[in-house]
């Protein structure tokens, strides 16, 4: 579970419930001043046309025009029917109304927005904000300390610096957040019977505010810490060495894959008797390879009649160009890697860097500590008091590397700083003190969200690039298998290179273009065609307010066109939300996923040691026939950090490990072989015969991976699902119903299955041209107004999320920050949040998009008698 930082009663706070309630008031005197006012003008446009005196008639008409546009008027000494004068006299008090509702308005907004600047104060300084702050915005916290020092003048830049408080305590309020110092993390469990309501605290729970902060230090510091090592001599040579793992022979030579960064590259050495001495050598130690000291003595005293610092220089050339690699046995993967990285160099013979290294992780790791329960001032000067450490390590192994340039002068161009910020070094995940149970009816929007996925198998996201591999394999290989690297090899060369060029406007020559490929022109058609089918199914259900969809609907459409999915064990992660309603308990699925563990894998390391090894167990039953392997490469990224769940990974060069050598398969063992039955793609183990399934349980985005890594994910039991076939569905038939009846903006309905999951939140698109942007001399409470009309016009409801810019995009605006990219919470009501609206509304590079809050404010779950925003992630299983 996610769960909000904070309550959101004490964001509540903030809003103007008077004002807001006025312009309700004004929207409705607004509505009958205009159908008077339709009225008045019918019948004046009737007396003008039986009106003699030109004149007469001419003011008739200006006084139309006014009247259309909410002004008084007179007539003079014109003789008016009665009922049109009792009109005009109706439409003149109601104007009266109008401006003396908006005088209200004016003072009842000036004295709440003073009360709510007063409130926003005292949230500005919540010690959850300032936590945050400290590793996310040091920047806006010190303008937040500066502003609430009375004795300190206001800063010109207030403007933006309550932006950027109010954006960040609406992510702490309102929304579930990535960020783990906004949102709070718990494991609630599913209950054996039903309980009255969806979520109960168990009576030995602690205070809903008892929260407690678990520290990570950045893993890119180990990145850092390995390059020093790498550097330095005295260390370096007892470090444990391995041959590449792709080494192999071909045509006379050695070829190999090198990966650095996860920049990969094939390289090729002729082959000597030193690299076959090497080859013998390692083959010869197996898994366990040997130190760089003792590579070096074993070469001069059997192989090699020379100095040893020629052999040194030769092994440290071997290494760059990747035939040799350091087996270090410390991942980025593991939370643990400072601690793992200190007892590699206790292991060692001391060293003055090593030492240092040592010194400065235990410190870190201390401070660390400290940081977890301390005030955030004081974290302040902790995360101060860590990156000057590291400073210092980066200036002491400058100094110790050049004091070393007489023997080796290639030191003196080594130049090393510690390349992050101080909010980079600590990573804080906070947990919650509770015990918490789920109804167990929740099981019934379970199956449903199961059910849902596994329909939606037959368009998996992956099958596009499988379907070119396939092409190309077929018409590249006819013997219907290939060495793994070899097919990446000519694959990455002949398609991936040409299609990136492609991409970015660059001159190519044969690159197979998608559209040529059989296989995804049959694909195309099967979405189109389906699309086709779903809709002749709720055609007459779509409206622009909620509609109920069956899952009958969706697998009599599978079952119309043969589209029906492979049944078989499947596991698949859902993240939801939930509430009741009239009695109804309601699903609201936000997301679905690979299941296996994937989304718990990052958080895995902060509850029991029992949820982990359930997850193995269960990932273990999946087939047995085959093997599962866990996908490796050279990422260094936080939130890839997680606890092995699969019992085998696999092996390839300078990747980051989370088993034993004898767990590892290495890339060399695996080929590509063509099942012509299934017509697809298998990977197998060579040695076993058996089929290879590779898994990915980080959450680096699949584009900042290897090229290697990549490819490897297309040989997996994982289906990348979502539900876009039925959503497209819907939206086209509501977006033809728009344009049909003349809206100037875009509708699509809150979507239901089953009566119970909302698939869709209702949403409303709008151009950028028919947004109410803000006026430079408009006043704010003319403005809280204007837009709360422009609402109230729209049926928008009054917390919804707005998105600026969406990803998927293809326009780029200099005026788009990395956060107009998020979801961002507006509550209507609070003034601070209108103000950013109308500035972000500038922003908006094309159209904007605006979706209700669901579960709204009033319908949240509660912790004690609190109400918070949270979000379940459910890992599910059909066997």
């Amino acid at each position: 579970m996610r769960v909000a930082a904070e309550p959101i009663s004490e964001f509540k706070q903030l809003e103007l419930t008077q004002t807001f309630n006025s312009v309700k008031n004004l929207r409705e005197l607004e509505i009958k001043t205009d159908e008077l006012k339709i009225d008045i003008c019918d019948q004046l446009y009737i007396f003008a046309k039986a009106c003699e005196d030109d004149k007469s008639r001419t003011l008739i008409i200006n006084n139309k025009r006014k009247i259309f546009n909410r002004k008084r008027v007179s007539f003079g000494d014109i003789e008016l029917p009665t009922e049109l004068k009792e009109n005009i006299f109706l439409f003149d008090k109601s104007l009266e109304k109008l401006d003396n509702e908006r005088a209200l308005i004016k003072e009842k907004y000036i004295a709440e927005v003073e009360e709510s600047q007063k409130k926003l104060k005292i949230l500005s300084s919540g010690k959850s904000l300032w936590n945050g702050l400290v590793l996310s915005s040091q920047t806006l916290l010190k303008e937040i300390i500066k502003d609430l020092d009375p004795q300190a003048k206001q800063s010109k830049r207030w403007e933006e610096v309550e932006d950027g408080v109010i954006k960040y305590l609406s992510r702490i309020y309102c929304k579930t957040s990535p960020f783990s110092t906004f949102t709070n993390l718990a494991i609630a469990k599913i209950s054996d019977q039903k309980l009255d309501g969806i979520l109960l605290v168990n009576s030995n729970s602690t205070s809903p505010k008892s929260t407690q902060s678990h520290i990570r230090i950045n893993n890119s510091i180990l990145d850092w810490s390995l390059s020093i090592i790498k550097r330095y001599q005295p260390i370096k040579c007892q470090l444990t060495l391995r041959l590449n793992p792709t080494v192999n022979h071909v045509d006379g030579n050695y070829k190999f894959l090198i990966n650095k960064g996860n920049v990969e590259t094939f390289q090729t050495l002729k082959k000597n008797e030193a690299l076959e001495a090497l080859e013998f050598i390692f083959n010869l130690y197996g898994t366990s390879g040997l130190s760089w000291e003792e590579l070096s003595l074993l070469l001069k005293n059997n192989y090699i009649d020379t100095e040893l610092d020629i052999i040194n220089e030769y092994i440290n050339s071997l290494i760059g160009i990747g035939f040799l690699e350091y087996n270090i046995g410390v991942s980025g993967l593991s939370d643990l890697w400072d601690h793992k990285l200190i007892q590699k160099l206790k292991n060692l013979r001391q060293t003055p860097i090593g030492d240092k290294i040592v010194y400065t992780l235990v410190e870190v790791r201390n401070i660390a500590k400290n940081y977890e329960l301390a005030q955030p001032l004081d974290r302040l000067m902790l995360m101060d008091a860590a990156y000057q450490l590291l400073v210092s390590l980066a200036t002491f192994t400058q100094n110790c590397i050049h004091d070393n340039s007489e023997s080796d002068p290639a030191a003196l161009k080594v130049n090393i700083v510690f390349p992050y910020k101080a909010e980079q070094i600590f990573f804080e995940d906070t947990t919650l003190n509770l015990d918490l149970s789920i109804s167990q009816s929740i099981i019934e929007h379970l199956n449903i969200c199961f059910d849902l996925a596994e329909s939606q198998t037959i368009f998996d996201g992956n099958f596009d690039e499988r379907e070119k591999m396939l092409t190309y394999f077929i018409d590249k290989f006819p013997d219907s298998e290939v060495d793994i690297l070899q097919f990446y090899e000519v694959y990455y060369r002949d398609v991936k290179v040409p299609k990136s060029q492609l991409d970015n406007n660059r001159p190519i020559k044969d690159a197979p273009l998608d559209e040529e490929i059989d296989g995804l022109k049959q694909r195309n058609e099967k979405f189109r065609t389906w699309c086709e089918a779903f809709h002749r199914q709720i055609v007459n259900r779509i409206n622009n307010e909620v509609v109920k969809i069956k899952h009958d609907q969706i697998e009599s459409t599978n079952k119309e066109l043969d589209f029906e999915p492979i049944l078989r064990k499947r596991s698949f992660g859902f993240i939801a939300q939930s509430f009741q309603e009239n009695g109804i308990e309601y699903f609201v699925l936000t997301g679905i996923s690979a299941g296996y563990g994937k989304w718990f894998s990052r958080f895995l390391h902060l509850f029991s040691a029992d949820i982990t090894k359930a997850l193995r167990n269960l990932n273990s039953q999946f087939n047995e026939k085959a093997l599962l392997l866990e996908n490796c490469d050279a990422s260094f990224f936080n939130a890839n950090m997680h606890p092995p769940l699969l019992p085998l990974e696999i092996l390839v060069p300078n990747a980051n490990y989370s088993l034993n050598a004898e767990a590892q398969i290495p890339i060399t063992d695996l080929k590509i072989w063509l099942n012509k039955e299934k017509q697809r793609l298998e990977l197998v183990h060579i040695p076993s015969k058996k089929q290879v399934h590779v898994v990915d349980f980080g959450f680096l985005s699949l584009k900042r991976r290897s090229e290697l890594f990549q490819l490897l994910e297309n040989f997996t039991f994982i289906e990348n699902v979502a539900f876009f076939s039925v959503l497209n569905s819907v939206n086209a038939v509501a977006s033809a119903q728009n344009r049909r009846e003349g809206l100037d903006f875009d509708c699509h309905p809150r979507i239901v299955l089953n009566e119970k999951v909302i698939l869709q939140r209702k949403t409303w698109i709008f151009d950028k041209s028919k947004l109410p942007l803000r006026n430079p001399s408009e006043a704010s409470w003319e403005y809280f107004c204007r837009i709360n009309l422009w609402r109230l016009k729209h049926s928008i409801p009054d917390e919804v999320f707005i998105y600026v810019h969406e990803r998927e995009s293809q326009v780029r605006s200099k005026y788009i920050s990395r956060d107009d990219y998020k979801p961002q919470y507006i509550s209507f009501s609070n003034a601070h949040l209108v103000n950013l609206l109308g500035r972000l509304m500038k922003k908006v590079p094309v159209r904007l998009k605006v979706v209700e809050m669901l579960p709204n404010s009033n319908q949240l779950l509660s912790i004690g008698k609190d109400k918070y925003v949270m979000e379940f992630i459910f890992q599910s299983y059909n066997y």
